[in-house]
This record gives structure tokens, sequence and C-alpha cells, in this order.
């Protein structure tokens, strides 16, 4: 039985280090559009930040797959929260576009060991959280182009609390972002267990 492909899509370079050197992944030449990484059954995508290269590098992926229909889809990286502790891993239930104030339901693991809940996307860094609220500034692009190709079923997205009204934004540098990822590393790895499993 062939293994299924891991798709994951990170807008940040400092977000992918850290899986790129977990799983072994390796520099796919030569280049595409999008830097790609790749090791059965992974292949990891440096999507550039924001919505739109976000939903571009999906249906490119998708296009370099020969639309694969049993793929799962995650999207990887840190998010602002009203409430949780830095560090804390996130499931996101559902997508709010703030700007656009478009919608995604997503169905998280009923068994998953990890905070589940809202996630909004926004434009710019926020500086006032709602309390059970997490912020990026990718992941409505993930889900428009993860529902584009009909994959929502397959798709996940997790966030790793980078900031939150203790701990704002400013204080964010590229070696924090690393460090969060990759103290995220085993949980990443239940889940996407998981989700192959749950085939």
């Amino acid at each position: 039985m062939t293994e299924r492909q891991v798709n994951i899509l990170v807008a940040l370079p400092a977000e992918a280090k850290p899986i790129i050197r977990t799983y072994g992944l390796q520099r796919k030449q030569p280049d595409g559009i999008y830097p790609c990484y790749v090791k059965q059954p992974f292949t990891l995508v440096l999507t550039g930040p924001g919505t739109e290269a976000m939903e571009k590098s999906v249906a490119f992926l998708h296009s370099q797959q020969q639309e694969d229909n049993s793929a799962i889809w995650l999207n990887i990286g840190i998010t602002g929260h009203g409430s949780l502790a830095r560090g804390t891993c996130l499931l996101a239930e559902c997508v709010h576009d703030l700007p656009s104030a478009c919608y995604w339901q997503l169905s998280p693991p009923v068994d998953h060991l990890f905070p589940a809940g809202p996630l909004h996307c926004v434009a710019e860094p926020v500086s006032i959280y709602k309390q059970d609220t997490a912020y990026d500034m990718e992941s409505s692009g993930f889900a428009a182009g993860i529902d584009k190709i009909g994959a929502l079923e397959r798709a996940q997205i997790m966030k790793v609390v980078s900031d939150n009204p203790q701990e704002p934004s400013s204080q964010i540098n590229g070696r924090m972002v690393s460090d969060l990822i990759q103290s995220a590393i085993p949980t990443l790895s239940v889940l996407i267990d998981r989700l192959k499993s749950h085939a």
C-alpha cells in the first residue's frame, strides 16, 4: 500500500527550518516557482508571507502532484492568541478572513491532544486580542486554495502561539520562531500519524 502524501505549506524560512531538519527533507532541484523540500512521503513548500502567496502555492503544489486525491495538506506556522501561553499548539476549527469576511470550516481530529479553536486571518499583526481567538496572516490563503481543489476534508492548520497580551508580537524574532516550531515537532508528528491512520 502506498503511503499517503503529506504536503506542508509554511510561510517563513524560520518556520520551515525545524521541519526540514527533523524530517530530513532535501531541496528539490531545479527550483520551481516556490522552493520545495522533499523526502517521501513529505513535500514542504516555502510559500513566502501573505494570503496570496499561500493560495498560489497550494495551486502550484496540487498541479505538480497530478491532482493526488489522497494527499494530506497542512499549514504550519505561528499565531497570536488572546489567552493561550507562548509555545502552545493550536488546531484551527475554522478560518475567518477578517478583511473579506470569508469563512471556512475545518474538521480537526476529534481525539486531538491539544487545543482547537477559531483562527482569524489578518493583514497586519494585531495588538488587541479576543480572549479565545488566534490570529495569523496566511491561513485564509491556505483555506481558499484548499477549498478550490476540493480538499478541505484532508486539510489541517496547526499553529504555535508566539504572542499574546502579555508577550506582544514586537518580541518575535527568527530564532524564537524556529525554537517554537522545533518545540512543536513532537505534536506535529502525532498529528500527521493520526491523519494517516484516519484515511
